[in-house]
């Protein structure tokens, strides 16, 4: 085969991903990102407002509440807005017309990924993260930072079976927390790609979707440790952990995770570029 046709073949397999990740990051912004972030700041207004019904409250027990709802919210949302990324487009035909152009099957599927990682970062992550630090960082600075559990756990399970004492994490701690629920998200779309290549009912896709981070989180808790630490969910541990103000790794669990994205986008790929469209 000549060289000059090896070129061309080689790069036919992402051909167009520059266009086609442009487009989905316009999908992103500035509407979907904007309701990301407002929910985001809705939730942590909700769990002050629950808090503040309590006589003598104090403001820190946001870091069980918010953390718990803003990490629901989020992956609710993410299910909610990828469902039909890739099997609306192949229902409606749209995948096969965008393919029959130069543009190539793993470029189709990879700018979906491509074109959420700022809306995930900024959007979901970023806006509401640094507006919740400031919030109970204002509470640490009022002496508001240490709390029972136990009256947190009653006001969202009426519990008390946890008794310990949490503070605010470091803003390095805090900066390591909010990188988990970002790699967190990142799963969560690439997962709902791997999904739409594969299941063609988005009903399916969307309860598929809602299984996953719960099949993930129940790992995380009742697997062995060194199985649990081979999963994303370690991610979900680590994030229990950091919000409990216990020891817990960052860096390992965000490893972890890339490599089952990267191996989860891989699947889509694989499986995308045998399917009929």
């Amino acid at each position: 085969m000549p060289a000059s046709l090896s070129r061309v073949q080689s790069q036919s397999r992402l051909r167009g991903i520059g266009g086609l990740t442009l487009a989905e990051f316009l999908r992103w912004f500035p509407w979907r990102v904007l309701v990301f972030a407002a929910s985001g700041v809705a939730v942590l207004v909700f769990a002050r407002v629950v808090w503040a019904a309590e006589e003598n409250a104090k403001l820190a027990p946001l870091l069980y509440i918010f953390f718990s709802l803003w990490v629901a919210v989020l992956v609710l949302s993410t299910v909610a807005t990828t469902q039909g990324a890739v099997s609306s487009e192949i229902e409606e035909g749209t995948a096969a017309w965008l393919i029959a152009k130069p543009i190539g099957r793993p470029a189709f599927v990879l700018s979906k990924f491509a074109g959420a990682i700022p809306a995930v970062l900024i959007g979901m992550v970023g806006i509401p993260g640094a507006i919740a630090r400031v919030v109970l960082k204002r509470a640490a600075d009022n002496g508001d930072t240490d709390f029972t559990a136990a009256q947190v756990m009653d006001v969202i399970a009426n519990s008390s079976s946890r008794d310990e004492y949490m503070n605010l994490p470091s803003m390095s701690r805090y900066l390591g927390l909010l990188a988990l629920i970002g790699t967190l998200m990142l799963l969560v779309v690439a997962v709902m790609i791997l999904l739409g290549c594969v299941v063609r009912a988005q009903t399916a896709v969307l309860g598929l979707g809602i299984a996953a981070p719960v099949g993930l989180l129940l790992v995380g808790q009742l697997a062995p440790t060194a199985v649990a630490e081979l999963t994303p969910g370690w991610v979900l541990t680590s994030i229990v952990d950091i919000i409990s103000d216990n020891p817990a790794p960052v860096l390992a669990p965000i490893l972890v995770t890339v490599v089952w994205i990267w191996v989860t986008l891989a699947g889509a790929v694989l499986l995308f570029s045998r399917r009929e469209l």
